[in-house]
Protein backbone atom coordinates (compact mmCIF):
# COMPACT_ATOMS: atom_id res chain seq x y z
CA UNK A 1 0.00 0.00 0.00
CA UNK A 2 2.84 2.32 0.67
CA UNK A 3 4.44 1.83 -2.61
CA UNK A 4 1.07 2.53 -4.48
CA UNK A 5 0.54 5.66 -2.82
CA UNK A 6 3.98 6.55 -3.55
CA UNK A 7 3.80 5.80 -7.07
CA UNK A 8 2.65 9.08 -8.32
CA UNK A 9 6.23 10.41 -6.56
CA UNK A 10 8.36 8.04 -7.62
CA UNK A 11 10.50 10.25 -9.62
CA UNK A 12 10.99 13.00 -7.53
CA UNK A 13 11.85 10.92 -5.27
CA UNK A 14 14.14 9.31 -7.27
CA UNK A 15 15.54 12.82 -8.38
CA UNK A 16 16.04 13.92 -4.70
CA UNK A 17 17.67 10.81 -3.12
CA UNK A 18 19.69 9.16 -5.62
CA UNK A 19 20.92 12.06 -8.15
CA UNK A 20 20.73 14.49 -5.26
CA UNK A 21 18.75 17.60 -7.25
CA UNK A 22 16.10 19.56 -6.11
CA UNK A 23 12.92 17.75 -6.72
CA UNK A 24 9.03 19.19 -6.92
CA UNK A 25 6.09 16.96 -6.46
CA UNK A 26 2.51 17.88 -8.13
CA UNK A 27 -0.92 16.75 -6.57
CA UNK A 28 -4.22 17.29 -8.20
CA UNK A 29 -6.98 18.62 -5.86
CA UNK A 30 -10.40 16.90 -5.79
CA UNK A 31 -12.59 19.66 -6.95
CA UNK A 32 -16.42 18.45 -5.78
CA UNK A 33 -18.92 20.39 -7.53
CA UNK A 34 -22.71 19.65 -7.21
CA UNK A 35 -24.73 19.68 -3.81
CA UNK A 36 -25.15 16.19 -4.00
CA UNK A 37 -21.97 15.11 -4.25
CA UNK A 38 -20.83 17.94 -1.30
CA UNK A 39 -23.41 16.46 0.93
CA UNK A 40 -22.12 12.65 -0.13
CA UNK A 41 -18.90 13.41 0.84
CA UNK A 42 -19.72 15.11 4.19
CA UNK A 43 -22.16 11.88 4.68
CA UNK A 44 -19.30 9.58 4.13
CA UNK A 45 -16.85 11.28 6.10
CA UNK A 46 -19.39 11.51 9.28
CA UNK A 47 -19.87 7.25 8.73
CA UNK A 48 -16.06 7.00 8.45
CA UNK A 49 -15.74 8.99 12.05
CA UNK A 50 -18.71 7.37 13.66
CA UNK A 51 -17.23 3.87 12.50
CA UNK A 52 -13.96 4.38 13.98
CA UNK A 53 -15.03 5.68 17.48
CA UNK A 54 -17.74 2.94 17.56
CA UNK A 55 -15.39 0.38 16.69
CA UNK A 56 -12.38 2.22 18.92
CA UNK A 57 -14.90 1.92 22.03
CA UNK A 58 -15.78 -1.86 21.20
CA UNK A 59 -12.15 -2.65 21.40
CA UNK A 60 -11.71 -0.99 24.65
CA UNK A 61 -14.40 -3.08 26.02
CA UNK A 62 -12.72 -6.46 24.35
CA UNK A 63 -9.45 -5.37 25.92
CA UNK A 64 -10.98 -4.21 29.65
CA UNK A 65 -13.77 -6.47 30.13
CA UNK A 66 -13.36 -9.92 27.54
CA UNK A 67 -9.70 -9.92 26.27
CA UNK A 68 -8.75 -11.95 23.33
CA UNK A 69 -6.67 -15.15 24.89
CA UNK A 70 -7.23 -14.37 28.49
CA UNK A 71 -10.24 -15.43 30.40
CA UNK A 72 -12.80 -13.32 31.36
CA UNK A 73 -14.70 -15.12 34.44
CA UNK A 74 -13.08 -14.03 37.81
CA UNK A 75 -11.83 -16.65 39.82
CA UNK A 76 -12.47 -16.94 44.01
CA UNK A 77 -10.97 -13.96 44.97
CA UNK A 78 -9.96 -15.38 48.32
CA UNK A 79 -7.35 -18.02 45.99
CA UNK A 80 -5.45 -15.74 44.00
CA UNK A 81 -1.36 -16.17 44.13
CA UNK A 82 1.27 -18.32 43.61
CA UNK A 83 1.80 -21.18 46.63
CA UNK A 84 4.41 -23.57 47.43
CA UNK A 85 2.67 -27.39 47.87
CA UNK A 86 4.09 -28.10 51.17
CA UNK A 87 2.09 -31.38 51.49
CA UNK A 88 0.61 -33.97 49.09
CA UNK A 89 -0.66 -37.05 50.25
CA UNK A 90 -2.59 -39.20 47.76
CA UNK A 91 -5.05 -42.05 49.27
CA UNK A 92 -3.75 -40.74 52.46
CA UNK A 93 0.21 -41.63 51.89
CA UNK A 94 1.96 -38.37 51.82
CA UNK A 95 4.48 -38.11 48.81
CA UNK A 96 7.64 -36.45 49.55
CA UNK A 97 8.86 -33.24 47.33
CA UNK A 98 10.93 -34.43 44.30
CA UNK A 99 11.25 -32.17 40.98
CA UNK A 100 11.11 -35.94 39.11
CA UNK A 101 7.78 -37.23 40.20
CA UNK A 102 4.93 -37.02 37.83
CA UNK A 103 1.96 -36.92 40.30
CA UNK A 104 2.47 -34.43 43.57
CA UNK A 105 2.67 -31.08 42.58
CA UNK A 106 5.50 -28.85 42.46
CA UNK A 107 4.01 -25.25 42.45
CA UNK A 108 0.51 -24.54 41.85
CA UNK A 109 -1.15 -21.24 40.96
CA UNK A 110 -4.72 -19.73 41.31
CA UNK A 111 -5.19 -17.10 38.65
CA UNK A 112 -7.60 -13.90 39.44
CA UNK A 113 -9.38 -15.79 36.51
CA UNK A 114 -11.09 -18.87 37.11
CA UNK A 115 -7.94 -21.26 36.23
CA UNK A 116 -5.41 -23.02 38.87
CA UNK A 117 -2.27 -24.51 37.32
CA UNK A 118 0.19 -26.27 38.80
CA UNK A 119 3.02 -27.97 37.87
CA UNK A 120 4.92 -32.00 37.93
CA UNK A 121 7.52 -33.84 36.01
CA UNK A 122 4.64 -35.60 33.57
CA UNK A 123 4.78 -35.36 30.04
CA UNK A 124 2.16 -34.65 27.67
CA UNK A 125 1.50 -34.05 23.97
CA UNK A 126 2.29 -30.29 22.71
CA UNK A 127 -0.74 -28.27 22.13
CA UNK A 128 -0.51 -26.17 19.24
CA UNK A 129 -3.32 -24.40 19.98
CA UNK A 130 -3.81 -20.49 20.19
CA UNK A 131 -4.47 -18.61 22.76
CA UNK A 132 -7.79 -17.42 22.36
CA UNK A 133 -9.22 -21.11 21.31
CA UNK A 134 -7.87 -21.85 17.91
CA UNK A 135 -9.33 -24.02 15.44
CA UNK A 136 -9.39 -27.33 17.66
CA UNK A 137 -11.67 -25.74 19.93
CA UNK A 138 -14.90 -27.89 20.71
CA UNK A 139 -17.08 -25.17 19.50
CA UNK A 140 -15.54 -25.25 16.37
CA UNK A 141 -14.81 -21.65 16.08
CA UNK A 142 -11.20 -19.90 15.43
CA UNK A 143 -11.93 -17.45 18.68
CA UNK A 144 -13.72 -18.78 21.55
CA UNK A 145 -15.67 -16.73 24.11
CA UNK A 146 -15.63 -19.81 26.64
CA UNK A 147 -12.88 -19.58 29.17
CA UNK A 148 -12.99 -23.47 29.34
CA UNK A 149 -11.42 -23.01 25.66
CA UNK A 150 -8.55 -20.84 26.12
CA UNK A 151 -5.52 -21.36 26.18
CA UNK A 152 -3.77 -18.41 27.24
CA UNK A 153 -2.07 -21.06 29.76
CA UNK A 154 -0.34 -23.39 28.15
CA UNK A 155 -0.09 -21.90 24.53
CA UNK A 156 3.54 -22.59 23.90
CA UNK A 157 4.52 -24.20 27.13
CA UNK A 158 6.08 -27.90 26.66
CA UNK A 159 6.73 -29.45 30.03
CA UNK A 160 4.67 -30.87 33.21
CA UNK A 161 2.79 -27.30 33.75
CA UNK A 162 -1.05 -28.13 33.77
CA UNK A 163 -3.98 -25.43 33.36
CA UNK A 164 -7.56 -26.21 34.75
CA UNK A 165 -10.57 -24.10 34.22
CA UNK A 166 -12.61 -24.77 37.03
CA UNK A 167 -16.32 -23.93 38.18
CA UNK A 168 -16.26 -22.45 41.88
CA UNK A 169 -19.58 -23.38 44.23
CA UNK A 170 -18.37 -20.63 46.87
CA UNK A 171 -21.35 -22.21 49.02
CA UNK A 172 -20.21 -25.12 49.71
CA UNK A 173 -16.42 -24.22 48.86
CA UNK A 174 -16.07 -26.84 46.02
CA UNK A 175 -13.76 -26.47 42.66
CA UNK A 176 -15.00 -28.81 39.98
CA UNK A 177 -12.18 -28.63 37.30
CA UNK A 178 -11.48 -29.59 33.77
CA UNK A 179 -8.05 -30.10 31.91
CA UNK A 180 -7.72 -26.69 29.29
CA UNK A 181 -4.99 -28.85 27.26
CA UNK A 182 -7.60 -31.53 25.51
CA UNK A 183 -4.89 -33.61 24.23
CA UNK A 184 -4.22 -34.53 28.01
CA UNK A 185 -7.42 -36.35 27.49
CA UNK A 186 -6.71 -38.12 24.41
CA UNK A 187 -5.36 -41.20 26.51
CA UNK A 188 -8.50 -41.59 28.02
CA UNK A 189 -11.14 -44.52 27.01
CA UNK A 190 -14.00 -43.07 29.09
CA UNK A 191 -14.82 -40.88 31.70
CA UNK A 192 -14.01 -42.00 35.38
CA UNK A 193 -16.10 -39.27 36.34
CA UNK A 194 -20.13 -39.50 35.94
CA UNK A 195 -21.95 -37.26 33.12
CA UNK A 196 -23.51 -35.65 36.56
CA UNK A 197 -19.97 -35.28 38.20
CA UNK A 198 -21.37 -31.86 39.05
CA UNK A 199 -24.46 -31.98 40.94
CA UNK A 200 -27.79 -29.79 40.25
CA UNK A 201 -27.22 -28.04 43.74
CA UNK A 202 -23.65 -27.66 42.73
CA UNK A 203 -25.05 -25.65 39.95
CA UNK A 204 -27.31 -24.10 41.31
CA UNK A 205 -24.70 -22.29 43.48
CA UNK A 206 -22.43 -21.76 40.47
CA UNK A 207 -24.83 -20.26 38.22
CA UNK A 208 -25.02 -19.43 34.82
CA UNK A 209 -20.63 -19.17 33.65
CA UNK A 210 -21.77 -17.46 30.14
CA UNK A 211 -23.14 -14.52 32.47
CA UNK A 212 -20.95 -14.25 35.23
CA UNK A 213 -18.22 -12.26 32.95
CA UNK A 214 -19.07 -8.42 33.48
CA UNK A 215 -22.57 -7.63 31.80
CA UNK A 216 -20.98 -4.89 29.29
CA UNK A 217 -19.35 -8.25 27.60
CA UNK A 218 -22.69 -9.79 26.92
CA UNK A 219 -23.32 -10.64 23.48
CA UNK A 220 -25.28 -12.59 21.50
CA UNK A 221 -21.95 -14.32 19.74
CA UNK A 222 -21.01 -15.33 23.54
CA UNK A 223 -24.01 -17.21 23.48
CA UNK A 224 -23.89 -19.26 20.33
CA UNK A 225 -20.00 -20.00 21.68
CA UNK A 226 -21.52 -21.79 25.07
CA UNK A 227 -24.10 -23.37 23.11
CA UNK A 228 -21.70 -24.92 20.56
CA UNK A 229 -19.42 -26.44 23.51
CA UNK A 230 -18.86 -30.48 22.58
CA UNK A 231 -19.91 -32.00 25.72
CA UNK A 232 -18.90 -35.33 25.01
CA UNK A 233 -15.25 -34.73 24.76
CA UNK A 234 -13.54 -36.91 27.74
CA UNK A 235 -11.35 -34.29 29.63
CA UNK A 236 -9.48 -34.74 33.20
CA UNK A 237 -11.38 -33.30 35.70
CA UNK A 238 -11.26 -33.27 39.61
CA UNK A 239 -13.15 -32.30 42.10
CA UNK A 240 -11.43 -30.08 44.91
CA UNK A 241 -13.34 -28.72 48.23
CA UNK A 242 -10.60 -25.76 49.33
CA UNK A 243 -10.56 -23.85 52.47
CA UNK A 244 -8.28 -20.76 53.33
CA UNK A 245 -7.41 -18.13 56.08
CA UNK A 246 -6.95 -15.00 54.24
CA UNK A 247 -5.65 -16.92 51.54
CA UNK A 248 -1.75 -17.33 52.80
CA UNK A 249 -2.56 -20.97 53.69
CA UNK A 250 -5.03 -23.43 51.24
CA UNK A 251 -6.24 -26.83 51.73
CA UNK A 252 -7.03 -28.55 48.30
CA UNK A 253 -9.32 -32.31 49.62
CA UNK A 254 -11.04 -34.51 46.93
CA UNK A 255 -10.14 -36.67 43.87
CA UNK A 256 -8.19 -36.30 40.82
CA UNK A 257 -7.91 -37.20 37.30
CA UNK A 258 -8.36 -41.26 38.55
CA UNK A 259 -10.13 -40.72 41.03
CA UNK A 260 -8.04 -41.00 43.59
CA UNK A 261 -8.31 -39.10 46.90
CA UNK A 262 -5.70 -36.37 47.36
CA UNK A 263 -5.01 -33.72 50.46
CA UNK A 264 -3.15 -30.82 49.20
CA UNK A 265 -1.48 -27.65 51.55
CA UNK A 266 -1.10 -24.96 49.63
CA UNK A 267 1.36 -21.91 51.20
CA UNK A 268 1.38 -18.66 49.50
CA UNK A 269 4.70 -17.48 48.17
CA UNK A 270 5.65 -13.70 47.56
CA UNK A 271 7.19 -14.44 44.03
CA UNK A 272 9.90 -11.08 42.81
CA UNK A 273 10.45 -10.92 38.82
CA UNK A 274 12.57 -9.31 37.52
CA UNK A 275 10.66 -6.71 35.36
CA UNK A 276 8.43 -4.51 37.29
CA UNK A 277 4.73 -5.12 36.25
CA UNK A 278 2.89 -3.65 32.95
CA UNK A 279 0.38 -0.76 33.58
CA UNK A 280 -1.91 -2.28 31.10
CA UNK A 281 -4.18 -5.01 32.54
CA UNK A 282 -6.66 -6.71 30.53
CA UNK A 283 -9.65 -8.39 31.76
CA UNK A 284 -11.87 -7.09 34.86
CA UNK A 285 -12.01 -9.48 38.00
CA UNK A 286 -13.37 -7.39 40.58
CA UNK A 287 -17.12 -8.40 39.23
CA UNK A 288 -18.58 -11.14 41.66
Amino acid sequence: MGLFLLSKDINPIYQLLIKEKQAVTYHDTLVVKGNWLKYSSIALKSLIAIYTVVFGYLFYLNFRYDPYKQPSIPGVKALYGIYNVTEFRLNGEEIPYSPLDTVRWQIATFERWNTLTFKTAKEFPFTIRGGGGGPKSSSGTSHSSVDLEKAYEIAGVVGGRQAFHYYADTVDQVLYLQDKNYTNSLKNTRDVYPEDWISPAAWAHIGDENHRAHPRVWSTRRDRDFAKINKNIIQDKLVLKYSTTNGEKVILTGTNERLDSVYIVLDRVDRKFALSKGSFDAGYYKYE
